[in-house]
């Protein structure tokens, strides 16, 4: 439901935990946590945002527009339930986190306690290429109004670079088209999609936009949603530029006998999207900022690159998410045979030959250095 899960559950006097909410709104599909947190404002009826946030997070407002927010630990320690587990749900169904973990794996998460447990949370240590924009279709609020009787807003509207809606085809607002405001604004929790804008102005009633958004914005959308739903599949930087560099190879973009020639990838980049959606999708492109363009392709520095250029450069090289994803799960599935290999040596055994205790201690360690972006000896190092 749209309110969610009712808890009896408190916290004793003496305990010094966060007192458990009395409820909190369940994730709807797709829904984003900062639509999550107005549900729940405007659900107790809170007269501001200041007792929202304390109840919620113990804070004072914060910005909840980030691609990936921070403070959710703390709210996870108001949920009933395992803290750890907690936060993990509220990443994985309410943020960007899952899009961010596809591409840059989870070799940036950090330890940290929550509650009576320390866990690795996971932060991507730089958020290029977001906006702080909140966006909104009006067509989706009119569906999830009928469909789960309220309004929401949703996150696959939120991925850098996306600029339609990948089910209605319409254009994405991210400001009132009476008045021009912005929906999102510094410390505010954004209301606008349930109660109207303040100039009176009912969003979900917004007329159809004369431009509407070309094919490729709408497959671009659309390509973006479906690797934000898949199952994750991390990769290392080096497993990232080389799924590039041999899906460009292979399209046609070969110079010598395993180099990419990259100014002819990039005027076909160009070609494929014109400028004018390029501009859209690459804020960069669109201040004539192309010098770190193929950072996505050099395995040191791919992690510096923002979202919306990975977003750009695997939709091109792919076009289709099941081809991209399935590549993915081929690449990481032949690493894993080979790291195991060359990790245990004569050891392994024959797979027709039952597995030793050791094999399935070898097996589990190589998976737990795929998850966290390491080599397995790196991992052996680490631990």
């Amino acid at each position: 439901s749209c309110t969610g899960r009712s808890s009896c559950a408190t916290s004793t006097s003496t305990d010094p935990a966060p007192k458990i909410l009395p409820f909190f709104p369940s994730a709807l599909p797709d829904e984003t946590i900062s639509s999550r947190v107005s549900r729940y404002h405007i659900r107790r009826g809170q007269l501001t945002n200041n007792s929202t946030y304390t109840e919620l997070f113990g804070l004072a407002p914060f910005s909840l527009t980030p691609l990936v927010q921070p403070h959710l630990d703390k709210l996870a320690l108001r949920l009933p339930g395992s803290p750890v587990d907690n936060l993990r749900d509220l990443q994985n169904e309410s943020t960007l986190l899952p899009l961010f973990r596809r591409f840059f794996g989870t070799h940036l998460a950090k330890r940290k306690a929550i509650g009576n447990e320390i866990t690795a949370v996971e932060l991507p240590r730089r958020l290029v290429g977001g906006s702080r924009l909140t966006h909104l279709c009006p067509e989706c609020l009119i569906d999830d109004d009928k469909v789960h009787g309220c309004r929401y807003i949703h996150r696959s509207h939120q991925i850098p670079g996306v600029t339609s809606c990948w089910k209605h085809g319409r254009l994405l607002m991210d400001r009132c088209p009476a008045c021009r405001q912005p929906f999102s604004q510094p410390g505010q929790l954004i209301l606008s999609a349930w109660i109207g804008c303040e100039c009176g102005h009912d969003l979900a009633q917004a007329k159809r936009e004369e431009t509407a958004p070309t094919e490729t914005e709408l497959a671009f959308a659309r390509f973006a949603k479906a690797l934000i739903d898949a199952a994750p599949a991390h990769m290392t930087p080096n497993q990232l530029v080389q799924l590039y560099r041999s899906r460009g190879i292979e399209v046609g973009f070969r110079q010598g006998s395993d180099r990419l020639k990259r100014t002819a990838l990039f005027a076909s980049i160009e070609e494929f999207f014109g400028p004018a959606v390029l501009s859209r999708i690459d804020p960069a492109y669109s201040k004539c900022k192309t010098s770190g363009w193929f950072h996505v392709l050099q395995t040191s520095l791919t992690m510096e690159a923002p979202l919306y250029r990975h977003l750009l450069f695997s939709f091109y090289l792919f076009r289709e998410a099941d081809v991209f994803l399935a590549r993915i799960k081929e690449l990481v599935e032949n690493e894993r045979i080979k790291s195991l290999k060359d990790f245990t040596g004569p050891t392994l055994t024959d797979n027709n030959e039952e597995k030793t205790l050791a094999d399935e201690l070898i097996e589990e360690l190589i998976d737990s250095a795929t998850r966290l972006g390491y080599a397995p000896q790196q991992l052996w190092h680490h631990n």
